[in-house]
């Protein structure tokens, strides 16, 4: 292990576990709800937020489509819905839209640079959406192969797995962030 770099300034003591916990907690759990909020509220489907979701969610399903497509010609996406040999509809609990905004919030509670949490939040995002895509992928070709399988690996199995990449990612980046800080003083 590195020794560790004080980052307070002169003078002031280094917070302590408890205080950083508080800390943390104090701005991820605000972020999360207001997240959520923006998400799962009902919004009028001509709002300036109910159309960037529907239109996130076509997005997702276009994409999945897309790759599914190369594997399957006889897929085609029609809005939100996929068709082909399983049929899937996207809706806007198969975006991630849940578990990206548990990630944001949780890098934007951590205590470093803003170039760093900028890194986080767009790499992280990348990567839940990439795995939120193969997701989805994996569930077309379960529902044709296994369709007595599609709902526990739907509603169980793959949805947990989203979950735990969103910690798993926020993890990484977090360990990354706190030792770039600590070898760089001042962070504020």
């Amino acid at each position: 292990m590195g020794s560790r770099t004080n980052t307070a300034p002169v003078g002031e003591a280094e917070p302590s576990a408890r205080q950083r916990i508080g800390r943390f907690l104090l701005i991820t759990l605000p972020t999360m709800l207001l997240l959520y909020g923006l998400i799962y509220y009902p919004h009028r489907a001509d709002s300036v937020l109910g159309r960037g979701l529907t239109g996130y969610v076509r997005l997702i399903a276009t994409v999945a489509g897309a790759i599914l497509h190369a594997f399957d010609g006889a897929v085609t996406v029609s809005g939100h819905h996929i068709g082909g040999r399983f049929p899937l509809s996207i809706v806007l609990d198969c975006s991630a839209l849940d578990a990206q905004a548990l990630y944001v919030a949780a890098v934007l509670g951590i205590k470093a640079r803003w170039s760093d949490k900028v890194v986080g939040v767009v790499g992280g995002l990348v990567m839940l959406t990439a795995v939120n895509l193969t997701r989805i992928v994996a569930l077309y070709f379960v529902g044709v192969r296994a369709p007595h399988l599609f709902h526990v690996l739907h509603e169980e199995v793959l949805q947990l797995a989203v979950i735990l990449c969103a910690f798993a990612a926020f993890g990484l980046w977090a360990y990354v962030a706190l030792r770039h800080a600590q070898r760089t003083p001042g962070i504020a």
